[in-house]
């Protein structure tokens, strides 16, 4: 069953986010260490799961004994400006981690992406996640359903 969330279930999203990106390739570039990669990724995307939690939409699906199996972090058209940022800072982590001249160039690399952002008035997927031993199975299609359905009205 898909829900939306609430800021109370951010530690579960973490969770969902940080299993399902520890492989991914960028989050291997910004966190190359193999043992500490889970533990920071769960860091530094749990402040995305909490700013959209709080700020945004995020749908999640869970699975037959109730832990979050599948989340979809979305930014929706006509969402007020976030509210000035808390500690920690979402660079501010990222530098803690991996050392301000390592996040300096992390930052440099993904500012790049906005100059491809669309203007005008759109949903954003920012985050689509899936724990690894429930992938193949559906569940990123049917969580993002709803914020489709929700962007399109």
């Amino acid at each position: 069953m898909i829900r939306t969330t609430t800021s109370s279930d951010a530690t579960a999203i973490r969770g969902v986010l940080a299993e399902a990106f520890v492989s991914d390739p960028m989050l291997r570039w910004i966190f190359p260490d193999d043992e500490t990669r889970l533990d920071a990724t769960a860091a530094w995307l749990g402040l995305f799961a909490e700013r959209y939690a709080r700020d945004g939409r995020v749908d999640a699906m869970g699975d037959d004994d109730g832990e979050l199996a599948a989340v979809a972090l979305w930014r929706m058209p006509d969402t007020a400006p976030p509210p000035p940022p808390s500690l920690p800072t979402i660079s501010g982590l990222l530098a803690a981690l991996i050392g301000k001249a390592r996040a300096d160039t992390i930052w440099k690399s993904l500012r790049a992406i906005a100059t491809v952002t669309p203007t005008g008035r759109f949903a954003y997927l920012h985050l689509l996640a899936v724990r690894p031993t429930r992938q193949r199975q559906g569940l990123g299609r049917r969580v993002v359903e709803p914020g489709l359905a929700f962007a399109d009205e």
